[in-house]
């Protein structure tokens, strides 16, 4: 639907027993807001998506383990996805994150009829940050690309165009 968006955080559908150790720690460790509780969710985390591919169903479950330096998901998850729609393939996307400054984020106040249930994107009142700064540096980000790049390319992963 975009190129670029905001993160939303969220706890819906997180069950830490389907995340790699080190991000079951993290999620441990602090929880997202919770709109069911009438708590307002601040978007910090906007993203461009700076590359896309799709592996061949047959291939995404090898595909997912090739990448698990990339992803956080258990092998219990990896099986649980693929089995949904497996002929649709799994589409990879490479994802630039830039954190908005304090005083220019978006805060969502609760509503569970525009922001609640299982969604993939949600419409938010236009909110254009100004102030961003990225998460990791150009030259991480760079070397991180070029290992993501020739990991895909052994995978025989198609590139599909990014607008």
């Amino acid at each position: 639907r975009s190129t670029e968006f905001a993160l939303f955080p969220t706890n819906f559908h997180v069950d830490a027993a389907l995340l790699a150790r080190e991000e079951a720690a993290a999620l441990a460790a602090g929880a997202a807001p919770d709109m069911k509780k009438g708590e307002s969710v601040t978007l910090a985390l906007v993203t461009r998506v700076t590359g896309a591919w799709i592996v061949d169903g047959a291939r995404g479950l090898e595909a997912l383990r090739a990448l698990k330096n990339y992803h956080c998901w258990s092998d219990a998850l990896q099986q649980t996805r693929l089995a949904y729609k497996p002929q649709m393939g799994l589409t990879i996307l490479e994802l630039r994150a830039y954190e908005a400054a304090a005083g220019n984020r978006a805060t969502l106040e609760a509503d569970l009829e525009r922001y609640g249930g299982c969604k993939s994107w949600i419409d938010i009142d236009p909110w254009t940050p100004t102030t961003l700064r990225a998460c990791v540096s150009d030259e991480d980000f760079a070397e991180r690309g070029a290992r993501l790049r020739a990991d895909l390319e052994a995978l025989d992963a198609t590139d599909v165009l990014v607008k």
